[in-house]
């Protein structure tokens, strides 16, 4: 944690992360709630996180094309402001008692096409104000800013939604993607690696094959995506695991996503004060396999007490499991190529909220319980399938300069 005392610039970042993750939480925290009460339809639920994947999945990988091209502190601010833009537009529309389900799909989706062409400059400017051997502290210090405000504003956002009319959260979400531009005002002398001497569609063509053709970065793709599909899927089945199954209400939701937070905040701040992680690749093979595992245990959990603790041993494989991989995925292709690689990272956040169709179907036609169930036992399979593999693809491999 020193580093925010003796990094200026990675300080500044560190602080649009947490504002950027603040709207966010409060955003995921409080659209399914907001799609039950339209609807009162599981399906509904899960359409409406879907709306939000499918944005993220349709422009994701172009968004890495424009990180390594423009400024990206410049992406950062402008869809930020757009982020705010929009949940000051739900706010209105939902105190003007106009808010439709309609509405509710098409503010996910601008949301989820804001966020997809945020998130690769966002994991990316990381290693633009550390160094390389510094990367691995540096996002750990990250999810421990993130965990802490997934702490505590989960937990806050339900209770507004329980005890005021919903909109308001909808304004607190839109105040912190606001504040997010003005953290990065003092952010200045980023370069851009990237020579304009070939077209976008040629550095599109170029990352992906770069993407799928390089082994580790391959398996390092197809591992977070199918953890994203299947393991977050969980996200937009909250509301409905809450309420049918656990009987809470608004609330509710909010202490199951800061028990997640704080699982998040454990993990973090183990690793950001370990002098040396060697084997990455195994951190992140045995987080994703426990994260599946503990999946499946909260969905047979009828206890909100125990499924709230179950909850947070999700979070701690997952933030050992992602702090692992983020620092693998940088630190494995060349810098010039950054953004490229990592907006298949927002592709597979895409796919967690995708994941709402199936999850939505799933939980309609057979229960909520089993849609979460399904997903952890294909995470806990792939993690398996994976040990044998992914350690000595990184075993020899040498850093990207």
């Amino acid at each position: 944690m020193l580093m925010l005392l003796h990094n200026r610039r990675f300080r500044f970042v560190w602080l649009m992360t947490l504002c950027d993750e603040a709207g966010l939480l409060v955003y995921f925290t409080v659209q399914g709630w907001l799609a039950l009460m339209l609807t009162d339809s599981p399906f509904w639920v899960g359409a409406t996180t879907a709306m939000n994947g499918l944005a993220l999945m349709s422009f994701g990988p172009l968004a890495g094309v424009l990180a390594d091209r423009v400024n990206r502190r410049w992406i950062l601010t402008v869809s930020m402001t757009v982020q705010a833009l929009v949940a000051f537009t739900a706010a209105i529309l939902i105190f003007t008692d106009l808010i439709e389900l309609w509405h509710l799909l098409l503010i996910a989706f601008l949301r989820g096409s804001a966020g997809a062409v945020k998130l690769p400059s966002r994991f990316a400017i990381v290693l633009d104000v550390v160094e390389r051997r510094e990367l691995l502290k540096a996002t750990a210090i990250n999810f421990v800013g993130m965990s802490i405000t997934g702490i505590i504003i989960p937990t806050f956002a339900g209770l507004v939604v329980q005890s005021t009319d919903i909109a308001w959260a909808y304004v607190i979400m839109g105040i912190a993607w606001a504040l997010g531009p003005v953290t990065l005002i003092g952010l200045r002398g980023l370069r851009v690696l990237k020579e304009a001497d070939s077209s976008p569609l040629q550095d599109f063509k170029q990352g992906v094959r770069y993407a799928f053709t390089t082994d580790p970065v391959r398996a390092l793709i197809l591992m977070v995506f199918l953890g994203d599909f299947f393991g977050w899927g969980v996200e937009a089945m909250l509301p409905v695991m809450v309420r049918d199954v656990l009987g809470g209400g608004p609330a509710g939701v909010g202490y199951m996503f800061s028990a997640i937070g704080l699982g998040f905040l454990v993990s973090s701040l183990v690793i950001s004060n370990i002098r040396e992680i060697n084997n990455k690749a195994a951190l992140l093979v045995a987080g994703y396999v426990c994260f599946g595992a503990f999946l499946i245990l909260f969905a047979v959990s009828p206890w909100l007490i125990i499924s709230l603790l179950l909850m947070s041993f999700v979070g701690m494989s997952a933030g050992a499991a992602e702090t692992s991989m983020d620092t693998l995925l940088q630190t494995t292709v060349p810098d010039e190529m950054r953004g490229r690689v990592l907006s298949f990272r927002a592709f597979s956040i895409g796919a967690s909220g995708l994941s709402g169709f199936y999850t939505g179907t799933v939980a309609l036609l057979l229960g909520a319980p089993v849609a979460v169930a399904i997903g952890g036992g294909v995470v806990v399979l792939n993690g398996i399938r994976m040990m044998k593999g992914l350690s000595s693809r990184f075993a020899d491999h040498p850093p990207a300069v």
